[in-house]
């Protein structure tokens, strides 16, 4: 018989602005209409996400995190095992509700531990049929990588001439300042004080 958790929190994230985690969230709640959810739209490694860090800080013996899908908790089997080995260190438990995971028992320890070793084995096929693509590209000619935006680089090294600021050009453009701060450092442009 099953421990009932302490407390329960749901971790629902989406990687961009324009997502929603409305359909995370609704699932957690019908599973437990008691749930704590804490959202964030972010992308990146674990230590990128202040979200879920301040949760996993939170964490403490019988409390439980609950999560929609495997691939909104982690980015990869390292960062999936950190977490989980994390939460399981403060004597906390991890469910994945999509594929009825609960690490809370030996059953759901064991699935999880299989699910992401084919997910990253998966990851890891993609990356090599990509990188053997890109291969005979090369070897036919045919790769030539991402192209540069000439029309903006030579509006961009126009501004910075007439000294227009890097956020005015990042705005006009609507890139970033680090690419505006790159192509001045390639064109050599000094700015007026």
């Amino acid at each position: 018989m099953e421990d009932k958790p302490k407390n329960i929190f749901g971790y629902c994230r989406c990687s961009t602005v324009g997502q929603s985690t409305l359909i995370q969230e609704e699932v957690l709640k019908s599973r437990y209409p008691k749930i704590t959810i804490r959202t964030e739209k972010k992308s990146g490694t674990t230590r990128e996400r202040p979200v879920l860090n301040l949760l996993l800080d939170m964490i403490q013996k019988g409390d439980k995190i609950v999560v929609y899908k495997l691939d909104r908790l982690g980015r990869n089997l390292k960062d999936l095992l950190d977490i989980v080995t994390e939460i399981e260190s403060k004597g906390g438990t991890l469910e994945v509700l999509d594929f009825n995971i609960d690490t809370g028992t030996s059953t759901g320890r064991l699935f999880l531990s299989l699910l992401m070793m084919f997910s990253e084995y998966e990851n890891n096929l993609r990356r090599e049929r990509q990188l053997e693509g890109i291969k005979k590209c090369k070897e036919n000619n045919g790769y030539k990588g991402k192209q540069p935006n000439l029309e903006r680089k030579n509006s961009i090294i126009k501004l910075l001439k007439q000294n227009v600021s890097v956020i005015q050009i990042s705005k006009q453009w609507n890139c970033s300042r680090g690419l505006v701060y790159k192509i001045k450092k390639e064109s050599m442009i000094c700015s007026k004080f």
